[in-house]
């Protein structure tokens, strides 16, 4: 969530809240610093797409365009010849790999039952880091394809952020992954909500906007990597042949009941509530925008002191289970 810090030992406790909520509870109790922000909470709910209509939905939009990006270049006259021949370079290998896409693309209508995936744009700290060992998704791509129900297909699309930023893909990305038995690629154009929508089940690396739009809308979502939502309702987390089997097997069996909008709702409000007191108010990069009157300086001064007086009791809490732990002689 932005403006949120997570607290865990090691990436493998991603998802795991019980840690965060003892140091700040500790940290509060001592100094006191836990001013968090009223708009944090107001964010996070419509992040989860509660508070929101679905004409706002992140994954019935297009990015915004980069045109105006590349403008801001013009501040900087000193970088610009530099930083101009990388971007024309750059958009010379991304008009090849839109033509691998385009390519790529099916031209048969989708029928039947399918799994969606909507791939992570790249380069990205979500599959990098968090993805394991699926960095590039073709991987997991062709491990979900050959797990699938008979008669089931992949159907695969860019990210919107992918085509706009202009980053090209690896060369022959998106003939690899047509070439793969069972998978349908679709334009990056169509729409992420819709076929969410359509599709009986979500496949996610790690997290995106999107698997929330798919928990939002009753789906059930399958996470490789490891991921801070995988203790929400209908979320499977995958990693070997096995588990993807098994998870899609038992999606088809019990051909899943979407539940109740109000069940939903409280599912997701309540999954706020408990990373609301698990996390750090603040941000270590920049000032999130529902923070007001509040100056960079001062929002990552302020934020700083957050981070050092929950480290502070965490030191303090090891310490005390060296103590508790050593045996009287």
């Amino acid at each position: 969530f932005l403006g949120s810090l997570y607290v865990h030992e090691n990436s493998s406790e991603i998802g795991q809240l019980e840690l965060g909520a003892q140091l700040l509870r500790v940290a509060n109790e001592r100094f006191q610093f836990i001013d968090d922000f009223e708009m944090r909470r107001a964010k996070m709910l419509t992040q989860v797409g509660i508070g929101r209509s679905e004409g706002d939905s992140s994954a019935s939009k297009n990015a915004r365009s980069g045109g105006r990006q590349f403008l801001v270049r013009f501040k900087r006259p000193r970088t610009l010849p530099r930083r101009t021949r990388k971007s024309l370079q750059r958009r010379r290998r991304n008009k090849a790999s839109i033509t691998d896409e385009t390519n790529a693309v099916s031209k048969k209508a989708i029928e039947g039952d399918f799994v969606f995936c909507e791939v992570q744009s790249q380069p990205n700290a979500t599959t990098a880091i968090k993805g394991w060992m699926y960095p590039d998704q073709r991987e997991l791509l062709a491990q979900v394809a050959k797990s699938l129900p008979d008669t089931w297909k992949l159907v695969v699309k860019e990210s919107d952020r992918q085509w706009s930023r202009m980053y090209p893909r690896r060369r022959n990305y998106w003939s690899q992954i047509a070439a793969i038995p069972n998978v349908i690629v679709v334009s990056h154009d169509r729409s992420s909500l819709a076929m969410i929508k359509q599709s009986r089940a979500v496949i996610e690396t790690s997290y995106s906007t999107l698997a929330l739009e798919a928990i939002l809308h009753g789906k059930p979502v399958l996470i490789f990597g490891v991921s801070h939502i995988t203790n929400l309702p209908n979320v499977y987390r995958v990693e070997s042949d096995e588990q993807v089997t098994a998870a899609l097997r038992e999606i088809n069996r019990k051909n899943v009941q979407e539940p109740s909008v109000s069940e939903i709702h409280n599912q997701l409000t309540n999954f706020v509530e408990e990373t609301l007191r698990a996390t750090i108010p603040g941000s270590l990069s920049s000032v999130p925008s529902f923070v007001n009157d509040v100056s960079k300086e001062r929002y990552l001064d302020q934020t700083t002191t957050k981070v050092a007086a929950v480290i502070a009791a965490w030191i303090s809490n090891l310490r005390q289970n060296e103590r508790s732990s050593v045996v009287a002689p």
